[in-house]
């Protein structure tokens, strides 16, 4: 009759569970399937921002430069027969019957013998090819005249950054530049250079503002551990058995009673009374089930005669699943980089320390304790340096991504002044080069790290039966991050519209 309760008592049990509960997933069924997170990510992502957006930039870069010289006068033919003591102050001698007039302000520069003896062709490329060989500039001034220098002023459109515009100074500097000087609230470079080495300055900086584009980076990161416990078999390490006779356990509540009745010497007190029984306690014994099921284990308790059993079925089995996503659109210049920090301080005692002073003479003595507190810090530190090439449209990123974790506070003793705790972290970190045209997806990191424990228990004579019993421990930690780089390049382009996307 009682065995037939007890099975529908757990029949209705397990019924309960089954219509309220969920089952638990087995080794690996709940990580994360990268492949399906990355192709939803991105197809979201692809609704939010196009690939590439070029916007349409009134405007020349190069802002104030010297005249050049007109086509009129560059298409003049000329012929030359210039000896080997010839200077350019003779080039000035034969173009003046033509209405044009070279001044050179500059004597060092007047007296530059000429490499170029014979000459037959048009003034400009005679020009040109003096200006390369001395590197020198000649410049269009009103009334028809000429001058030759070594170097001419030149104002050039740059983006209004810091960072951006001094590497700009530099590369403009190594290609022969002088009198370098940036403006970030004008948003100009100035420097004087030949004119050969300006058309250099020019070509290069072209590029580099297509280059220079606004890239904005779609950035998620994810986080997720999994920990599993499966615990089966019987417990032997808490198993009893007991052959002979067995003494009952006072309970906590007779032994605090019988020491009161000892104090007191019975009931009669200090007058003798009755004189009591001298704290003589009678043991109470609290009946204990012979069969229980409980939450992690089936226990057994039998007790017959001389014979007694206590065991412990164990078959709980425990899941835990924590997911951590973090999302974030982030802009910045191609070049520069941006950095994105997640996280908390966490405080804990670092030190304790105590004074004391003492007198003679009656004077109490003092105490005192110092207690020194510190943080530790926690979260996700990103980085991410975006690169971007116009002419192949390609964006080169340079990722560094670390993520401090908190495991747990370790309690150490400090002797006489305590304990103290110190802070048990893990550090997870790695960096990265992609490369991968703009708007397009690429799932990076990818940092696991598990923990599979088996410890299983058995007595020594038993330990081939199969009867031991098992404790099987599952961690598992998995991290990575997706990124889609998309860009917006500002120029003078020669498209109709003024906002093209693609």
């Amino acid at each position: 009759m009682k065995l037939s309760r007890i099975a529908v008592v757990l029949s209705m049990a397990l019924g309960l569970g089954a219509c309220t509960g969920a089952s638990i997933p087995a080794r690996g069924e709940g990580e994360v399937q990268r492949t399906n997170f990355e192709k939803d990510t991105h197809e979201t992502w692809s609704n939010e921002e196009p690939s590439i957006t070029y916007i349409k930039q009134q405007g020349k870069m190069v802002i104030d430069e010297p005249s050049a010289i007109p086509q009129r006068i560059k298409n003049i033919t000329i012929n030359t027969q210039f000896s080997q003591d010839s200077t350019l102050s003779d080039v000035a001698g034969m173009i003046r019957p033509m209405g044009v007039y070279l001044v050179i302000p500059d004597e060092k520069i007047r007296n530059k013998k000429i490499v170029i003896f014979d000459y037959n062709g048009k003034l400009g490329d005679f020009l040109d090819a003096i200006g390369a060989a001395y590197g020198i500039s000649f410049n269009w001034n009103e009334g028809g005249i000429i001058t030759a220098e070594e170097g001419s002023h030149y104002l050039l459109r740059i983006p209004q950054d810091k960072q951006l515009a001094k590497s700009i100074a530099s590369d403009i500097k190594s290609l022969g530049a002088d009198d370098v000087s940036t403006s970030i609230e004008t948003g100009t470079v100035s420097y004087k250079a030949s004119s050969r080495v300006n058309k250099r300055i020019v070509s290069f900086m072209e590029r580099n503002s297509y280059n220079a584009a606004l890239v904005s980076m779609q950035v998620a990161v994810i986080t997720v551990a999994l920990d599993k416990t499966q615990n089966s078999g019987i417990d032997w390490g808490n198993m009893a058995i007991a052959l002979g006779g067995t003494t009952s356990v006072p309970s906590a509540g007779d032994l605090a009673a019988g020491a009161a009745s000892a104090l007191t010497g019975g009931t009669g007190g200090e007058t003798g009374g009755t004189g009591g029984t001298g704290g003589t306690v009678t043991p109470s014994v609290t009946s204990v089930p012979k069969f229980a099921i409980g939450g992690g284990a089936t226990k057994v308790n039998y007790a017959s005669g001389n014979f007694s059993l206590n065991a412990a079925i164990n078959y709980l089995s425990t899941y835990g699943r924590t997911e951590t996503s973090q999302s974030v659109l982030m802009k910045t210049l191609s070049g520069r980089d941006v950095n994105i920090k997640s996280g908390q301080k966490i405080p804990y005692i670092d030190s304790i320390g105590t004074s004391s002073m003492s007198s003679e003479g009656g004077v109490v003595s003092a105490n005192t304790s110092n207690v020194e507190i510190k943080d530790v810090d926690i979260g996700l530190d990103l980085t991410l340096k975006p690169l971007y090439d116009a002419e192949s449209e390609i964006v080169t990123i340079d990722v560094g991504l670390e993520i401090n974790s908190l495991l747990s506070f370790i309690e150490l003793s400090a002797g006489e002044q305590g304990k103290v705790t110190r802070p048990n972290t893990q550090t997870q970190s790695f960096t990265d080069v992609v490369k991968m045209n703009a708007g397009q997806s690429v799932l990076i990191g990818g940092v696991s790290f598990g923990t599979i424990s088996d410890n299983r228990s058995a007595p020594s004579f038993l330990e081939k039966a199969g009867i031991s019993s098992k404790n099987d421990k599952d961690s598992r930690n998995t991290m990575f991050v997706m990124i889609r780089p998309t860009v917006t390049v500002y120029g003078d382009f020669s498209k109709d519209k003024q906002v093209i996307r693609k």
